[in-house]
């Protein structure tokens, strides 16, 4: 992709087909709550809920980040007219090639991983930088996006780790505007703490009930006499709580895909990817 029209259309077309099918799934969610049907089903339709949207959020922002990668790489080749945070993450990823055990010719790492070549006291450091610098997106860095969009649980720090990667910001404008209309006077970093408790728990129901260590969601301690009637209370309380979690994670989410999404297009536009003079 070459221009910002393109980038633009293939982002928003992901992001269209996955709000479709969470929005599908928020309302299965919400209608938990008025459906006659055993709290049996309801925990298999709340964790299959977890999972799906996890994973669109993980998949979207690993597509959207490669998309903008991809972008950056046909419109500004030259690592030095990137941004700052660009040149250093893929700084990063140079040095570990050709210093940090770079494959040789065989396909073996010589040393023990992480170990410090002897030859880089052999070369000049200012040397090397200003290669580095002179040379274009492309050998060391175009096939190794997976160390700067690492593949690894989409946590809230790993997410900051690549937004910082690539140099893009928080784009809340909208949020906090309607918040100041509702009269809730929230900062950026209280927005960003609120959705930070929102998407670790959202981690961390998917990994319970990927790896099987969560059976039942709504499982509850059953005290010493008490009737049945009050263990279905019980019961339907979890089934409430555990509905209003997944609304909190699912607005998060919707929002830090939105936003992404939004932060890219915002650096097509205005070449933030670029040296800022």
């Amino acid at each position: 992709m070459t221009n910002n029209i393109e980038i633009d259309k293939i982002l928003e077309d992901e992001l269209g087909k996955r709000t479709r099918e969470l929005t599908a799934i928020r309302a299965t969610v919400d209608s938990i709550l008025s459906d006659n049907s055993s709290s049996y089903y309801k925990n298999i339709q709340v964790k299959m809920a977890f999972v799906l949207l996890y994973s669109h959020w993980e998949a979207y922002i690993w597509n959207a980040s490669v998309h903008y990668m991809d972008y950056i790489r046909q419109n500004c080749p030259f690592i030095d007219d990137l941004s700052q945070e660009l040149q250093r993450a893929l700084f990063k990823i140079y040095m570990d090639q050709t210093y940090i055990n770079p494959p040789t010719k065989n396909n073996h790492r010589p040393g023990s991983p992480g170990e410090l070549l002897t030859d880089f006291s052999k070369k000049s450091v200012f040397s090397e930088i200003q290669n580095f610098k002179e040379s274009r997106i492309g050998g060391k860095s175009k096939h190794h996006y997976d160390k700067i969009i690492p593949p690894m649980n989409m946590s809230f720090d790993s997410f900051q780790k690549i937004k910082k990667n690539l140099g893009l910001r928080d784009v809340f404008g909208e949020e906090l505007e309607k918040n100041a209309k509702k009269g809730l006077n929230e900062t950026h970093d209280q927005i960003l703490a609120k959705h930070r408790v929102n998407l670790e728990n959202l981690l961390k129901h998917r990994n319970s009930i990927a790896h099987g260590s969560t059976i039942n969601i709504f499982e509850v301690t059953k005290d010493p006499g008490e009737t049945k009637e009050e263990i279905e209370k019980k019961i339907e309380s979890k089934i409430k709580s555990s509905v209003d979690e997944y609304g909190e994670c699912h607005d998060s989410i919707v929002l830090f895909l939105t936003t992404y999404k939004d932060a890219i297009i915002n650096s097509c536009d205005n070449s933030l990817y670029k040296k800022q003079s």
